[in-house]
C-alpha cells in the first residue's frame, strides 16, 4: 500500500493537489489499458509489467465495468509508490501541460469511477502535522484532485507519525472501489474531483499531538457545471483558498476573513449633510424635530450585500472611502469570498479583485508598438495563480465578458499619481467598467461618483467583540487569555487616546498582538507613535530570534543597536518611496537604500524578511532573487512611520539634512503625509533633548502658512495631540488660545467645510478638547444671543467622537436643557440621545426626567427619545413612572415616544402601573399610538400577557389599522 494515497506529507502538498480542476482528458478517446499507458512508458518502463498484472488479477466479471476499466482501478490501487507518486506529483504541478501524457489513462480511470454507484459513508484521510487552523468552521473547500480515503481508520493511523491531522469526512458521493482494488482490506473510497467539503466544527485537539477535523461533503447546487463555468470555478477556488487574513504581527497565524471583518460600518455621508441643511433652514418646531430625527436615522449602517441598492441606473458603480488601516483591503477580500461562496451577487459571472498598486512597469513591461494589455490579461495575472494550459486559456478567453464582471478595484489613491504611461489606457478601461467598486483614501476625493460610501471603522461594540475573539483564538497558547482580554478592554476604556486609535482595525490588531505577548503598557499617555515604536521593537525582537538566539533579556536600546542597519535601511526606503509618491518600491529603490545606508545583504541576508516588507508573489520575470522583486510595506502606516523616523535625523542635525528640512516645509499641508507628520510630532517629543521638538514646531509655525487656515488648524491639533509631554511644546498656550479662537470664529462664517474639518480634528484629539481654554470657547458659544448658533454648537458637540467627548462638554449640553428657547432645548435632548448609553449618568437622567414636564411637546417628545436611546441604563423606577405618566400626555407624539422608550427598557418597565396605562392607551384615537403600544407590550414579554391584554389583542384583530 502506498502511503501517499491516504496521507499527504504536508499541507502544501494537499493544497497544491487540490488547487486546480483536472481538465482536458475528457476529450481523449476511450482506449484499452495497454494503449492508455503508452505515453507513460517513457516515464517508467515497468508500467508494461504492471498493466499485465492488473489485467490478469483484476475483477473481470463484475458486470459494472469493462475489463480495461476494472484493470485501470486495480493499477491505481497496486502498491506501486513510483506509479502513484508520479501521478500525484503531476496533479500538483503548476504546469498543467505536464498532465497531458496521463490524459488517456485518466479518461479510462475516470470513466470507470463514474460508472460506480455513489456511497454515503464516513471515511478517513490525513495530513502529517497540525493543519487544523486552515479548516475553520463552515469554510467550504473544493478538492479538485483524486483523493483516496478509507472506511477503516486503522488503515490511516500507521502513516501519521508522531503528530498529524485526521479528516473524518461524511461522504455522500464517494466511489467504493473495494471490489476492484488490489487491496480489498483497505476499504477504499475515492472522492471525485470537484468534491466540496465544509468543516462541521472547529478542530478537536486530541492529546496535543493529534488533531481531528470533521468535514461534511456538500453539494454545489448553485454551481452549474457547464463548460463556461469551469474557468470561473477556478477563480472561485482562488478566493476560497485566500479566504483568511494573516496577522500582521505573526503571519503564521491566520483567521477566516468573515471573522476578521466583524461589521465594519459603511455609512452614507451625503444624506446626513442634506438633513443638516434642512435643520438649519427649518422655521417651525415640527420641521426642526423631524430634521433632528432624520439626521440620526442616517447613521444606520448599510449591509455590505445591499451596497448597490442606492445606484439609480443599470450600471453599478460605488466609491468606497476609508482612511489608513480602516479595512479597505479586508473589505475587498471579504466580498470576493462572499461571492465565491455564492452568498453575494451571484448574477455576476465573475468577480475580479484587482489591487491597483500592482499596475507597475515591472509587472506589466511595455509591449511592442501596436500591442496593449487587456482586462483579461489583468484577470489572468492578478487572480489566477497558475499558468493555464492552452485549452483552459481559450475557454476563459471565450467566456470572459468585462460587462458581466464585477470589478473590485482596491487602492485608487495608491496608483492615481503613478500610473505608468503605457498602462494609462488599461487604467481608464478599469474605471469605465459598468460594474465596479473602487476603494480609496479620502484625500484623493476628486472622482464624480454618484454613490459614495465610507468605511468608518470599528464601533465600540466591535472593539469589545474583536478583543474577546482575538484572545479566544489564543486560548490554547495563553493560560490566562480571558483575563488578558478583560484587562486590555479595561485599559482601552480608561485610555482615551488608545481607545480612539483602536477604532481602526489594523491598530486594534497590533494592540492585541502586543498585549498578548506582554503587558507592556504601564502608562495612560500611550499615543499611536509610542504604539508603533513598541510594535517595531517587537518585530525586531522576532527578527533577531530567527537564528534561535536568546534575546529575551536585551533592552530596547540593545535591540535598536543590533537592528541599527536594518532600521536605517527601512527608514531610507520609506522616505524615498514617499518622496517619489510611490507605494510600490522598485528594485532600484531597494538598491539605492542599501547603498546609501551601506548595508550588505551578505551581512544581513534576512533584512527583507523583518515582517515589514512584502514582495509580490508572482513577478513578470519569475525571478527568485528577492532584490529584483517589487516590494511594498505590509501596511502603508508602516511606511509613514519609518518615513517619520528618517526625518527625525534631519531635525537632530538640520545643517546636514537640508533636503529633508525642505521636504518638511514643502509637504506639511499635503494630506498625503498627514500621518507622517503625526508620527514626526510624536517622535520629536520622544527624543532625548528638546532640540528636535523645537525645530519641528518652528517648521510648522513659520512660512509657508496655509492661507485658508483649514489644513494648518488640522496639522496643529493633530501634532499637539500626539506629543506625550504637551507642556514642552513651544508656544503651547498660544496655540491652544488660537484653536479656541478658530472654534469661536467658525460660527461667524458660513463655511461648512471648516466646521466639518474642525469637528473631525477635535474628535481625534481628546486631550485638546478637554483643555479648559477650549471648553471656555464652547461655553461662550452656548451662551451666544443667537439661538441658531446655540443649536448648531450643541449639534457640533453631539457629533464629536462619542467615546472621547469631554465631560465638561456633555455638561454644557445638560445646561442647555434649561435654555429659554424651545429649539435649543429640543436640540439638547436630541444631542444627549445621540450619545446614548455613554451619556446615561445620574445627572443626565434626572434632567431628562424634568424635561418630560416641559411646556413644549417637542421637548417632551425629544426627552422620551433620548431616554429610549439610553435603554436599560436609564431604566430607573422614577424614569419608568414618569414615562408611564407620559402615556397620558395630550400630545400623540409624546405618547408614541414614551411607548418607544418603555419598549427599549423591556421587561424592567413591565410594572402593573405601566401595563394598565398601556391598556388604556389602546383606546387612543391615534393609529400610531396604538401600534406603538402593541410593540411595547410585545417587548415586555410574559409579564404583559394578562387576560385583559389578550382580550384587547383579539379585539384589535378587527381593527385593520393595527394589524
Amino acid at each position: 500500500m502506498s502511503e501517499n494515497r491516504f496521507v499527504n506529507q504536508t499541507l502544501s502538498e494537499l493544497q497544491e493537489a487540490n488547487r486546480s480542476p483536472i481538465d482536458g482528458y475528457e476529450d481523449s478517446p476511450l482506449l484499452t489499458l495497454e494503449e492508455a499507458v503508452e505515453k507513460l512508458i517513457s516515464l517508467d518502463p515497468r508500467i508494461k509489467d504492471y498493466v499485465i498484472t492488473a489485467k490478469n488479477k483484476c475483477n473481470q466479471h463484475s458486470g459494472l465495468l469493462t475489463w480495461d476499466e476494472s484493470a485501470a482501478i486495480y493499477l491505481y490501487s497496486m502498491p506501486l509508490p513510483d506509479f502513484y507518486s508520479s501521478l500525484n506529483n503531476t496533479l500538483r504541478a503548476k504546469n498543467r501541460d505536464a498532465l497531458k501524457p496521463w490524459f488517456s489513462y485518466l479518461k479510462l480511470f475516470m470513466t470507470a469511477l463514474k460508472k460506480l454507484p455513489s456511497t454515503q459513508e464516513r471515511v478517513w484521510r490525513a495530513v502529517c502535522g497540525d493543519v487544523s487552523s486552515v479548516f475553520v468552521k463552515n469554510k467550504i473547500e473544493i478538492w479538485w484532485s483524486i483523493n483516496s480515503t478509507s472506511m477503516d481508520l486503522k488503515i490511516i493511523e500507521p502513516f501519521l507519525g508522531e503528530n498529524g491531522t485526521l479528516f473524518a469526512i461524511e461522504g455522500i458521493h464517494g466511489k467504493d472501489i473495494s471490489q476492484f482494488s488490489a487491496n480489498l482490506h483497505e476499504k477504499e473510497i475515492i472522492l471525485m474531483p470537484g468534491t466540496y467539503v465544509r468543516a462541521r466544527t472547529e478542530a478537536l485537539n486530541f492529546k496535543k499531538c493529534l488533531f481531528i477535523v470533521h468535514l461534511d461533503e456538500v453539494t454545489a447546487e448553485s454551481e452549474p457545471q457547464s463548460e463556461s463555468n469551469r474557468p470561473f470555478q477556478l477563480i472561485k477556488q482562488e478566493y476560497y483558498q485566500n479566504g483568511y487574513i494573516e496577522r500582521l504581527m505573526n503571519p503564521t497565524k491566520s483567521y477566516p476573513v468573515e471573522d476578521s471583518y466583524i461589521n465594519l460600518a459603511i455609512v452614507e455621508t451625503k444624506k446626513q449633510q442634506q438633513k443638516e441643511r434642512q435643520l438649519r433652514d427649518a422655521s417651525t418646531s415640527d420641521a426642526i424635530m423631524g430634521s433632528f430625527e432624520e439626521i440620526y436615522g442616517t447613521k444606520t449602517t448599510i449591509n455590505v450585500k445591499n451596497i448597490f441598492e442606492t445606484c439609480k441606473n443599470q450600471e453599478k458603480k460605488v466609491l468606497v472611502f476609508g482612511r489608513a488601516g480602516i479595512g479597505k483591503s479586508t473589505f475587498c477580500r471579504y466580498i470576493a469570498y462572499q461571492w465565491a461562496m455564492g452568498l453575494y451577487w451571484t448574477h455576476y459571472e465573475l468577480l475580479a479583485l484587482i489591487p491597483l498598486r500592482r499596475l507597475t512597469t515591472n509587472r506589466y513591461p511595455p509591449l511592442p508598438i501596436g500591442q496593449s494589455y487587456s482586462l483579461l490579461d489583468l484577470v489572468k495575472k492578478e487572480i489566477i495563480s497558475i499558468d493555464l494550459p492552452e485549452y483552459e486559456n481559450n475557454l476563459l478567453k471565450k467566456h470572459f465578458d468585462a460587462k458581466k464582471t464585477l470589478w473590485i478595484l482596491d487602492g485608487y489613491d495608491e496608483i492615481v499619481q503613478n500610473v505608468p504611461s503605457h498602462l494609462e489606457c488599461l487604467f481608464e478601461q478599469l474605471l469605465k467598467t459598468p460594474h465596479h467598486i473602487l476603494t480609496s483614501r479620502p484625500y484623493q476625493n476628486t472622482l464624480p461618483y454618484h454613490v459614495q460610501m465610507e468605511i468608518t471603522g470599528f464601533t465600540n461594540d466591535n472593539i469589545e467583540r474583536y478583543v474577546k475573539q482575538f484572545f479566544d483564538q489564543m486560548k490554547d497558547e495563553l493560560d490566562n487569555s480571558l483575563n488578558k482580554s478583560q484587562k486590555l478592554l479595561r485599559f482601552l476604556k480608561t485610555n482615551r487616546s488608545i481607545w480612539g486609535v483602536a477604532h481602526i482595525p489594523v491598530n486594534l490588531e497590533l494592540i492585541c498582538s502586543l498585549w498578548s505577548n506582554e503587558d507592556f503598557i504601564e502608562t495612560n499617555e500611550l499615543t499611536i507613535t509610542s504604539l508603533y515604536t513598541v510594535m517595531i521593537e517587537w518585530l525586531c525582537r522576532r527578527y533577531l530570534s530567527m537564528p534561535n538566539k536568546n534575546i529575551q533579556n536585551l533592552s530596547k536600546d540593545d535591540i535598536n543597536q543590533r537592528c541599527e542597519k536594518e532600521l536605517a535601511f527601512l527608514q531610507n526606503l520609506a522616505f524615498n518611496g514617499m518622496k517619489n509618491s510611490t507605494i510600490i518600491l522598485r528594485p532600484n529603490l531597494l538598491r539605492k537604500a542599501l547603498n546609501e545606508e551601506k548595508v550588505s545583504l551578505h551581512d544581513h541576508p534576512h533584512i527583507l524578511n523583518m515582517g515589514v516588507l512584502k514582495s509580490f508573489n508572482k513577478q513578470g520575470t519569475n525571478t527568485q532573487i528577492e532584490t529584483d522583486k517589487d516590494h511594498y510595506f505590509a501596511h502603508l502606516s508602516f511606511q509613514e512611520y519609518f518615513t517619520a523616523r528618517y526625518l527625525i535625523k534631519a531635525l537632530k542635525e538640520p545643517l546636514n539634512h537640508q533636503e529633508e528640512i525642505r521636504f518638511i516645509q514643502r509637504e506639511k499641508y499635503n494630506q498625503r503625509y498627514a500621518l507622517v507628520f503625526t508620527f514626526l510630532s510624536g517622535l520629536s517629543s520622544e527624543a532625548d533633548t528638546n532640540t528636535s521638538l523645537n525645530i519641528f514646531w518652528k517648521l510648522i509655525l513659520t512660512p509657508p502658512i496655509d492661507l485658508l487656515g483649514i489644513r494648518h488648524m488640522q496639522l496643529v491639533i493633530s501634532c499637539i495631540e500626539e506629543t506625550s509631554d504637551q507642556s514642552s511644546i513651544p508656544q503651547h498656550t498660544v496655540l491652544l488660545e488660537w484653536i479656541a479662537k478658530c472654534i469661536e470664529d467658525n460660527w461667524s462664517t458660513e463655511n461648512k467645510n471648516i466646521r466639518q474639518c474642525l469637528q473631525q480634528s477635535l474628535g481625534r484629539a481628546p486631550s485638546v478638547i478637554s483643555n479648559q481654554r477650549i471648553i471656555n470657547a464652547f461655553i461662550r458659544l452656548v451662551q451666544h444671543d443667537d439661538s441658531y448658533i446655540r443649536t448648531d454648537v450643541l449639534l457640533f458637540i453631539s457629533r464629536i467622537n462619542g467615546s472621547n467627548t469631554a465631560a465638561a462638554l456633555i455638561n454644557l449640553v445638560i445646561i442647555a436643557l434649561d435654555d429659554k428657547n424651545e429649539r435649543v432645548r429640543t436640540c439638547a435632548c436630541t444631542a444627549l440621545g445621540f450619545k446614548g448609553e455613554k451619556a446615561a449618568t445620574k445627572e443626565v437622567i434626572i434632567k431628562l426626567v424634568s424635561a418630560l414636564k416641559d411646556q413644549s411637546e417637542q421637548v417632551r417628545s425629544a426627552a422620551c427619545r433620548a431616554l429610549e436611546s439610553m435603554g436599560e441604563k436609564a431604566a430607573t423606577n422614577e424614569v419608568i413612572t414618569k414615562l408611564a405618566s407620559a402615556l397620558e400626555d395630550k400630545s400623540d407624539n409624546v405618547r408614541s415616544s414614551a411607548c418607544g422608550a418603555l419598549a427599549k427598557m423591556g421587561k424592567k418597565s413591565a410594572t402593573n402601573e405601566v401595563i394598565s396605562k398601556l391598556i388604556n392607551a389602546l383606546e387612543n384615537k391615534s393609529e400610531k399610538v396604538r401600534q406603538n403600544v402593541w410593540k411595547t407590550l410585545g417587548k415586555m414579554g410574559e409579564k404583559a400577557a394578562t387576560n385583559e391584554v389578550i382580550t384587547k389583542l383579539v379585539g384589535a384583530l378587527e381593527d385593520e389599522s393595527e394589524v
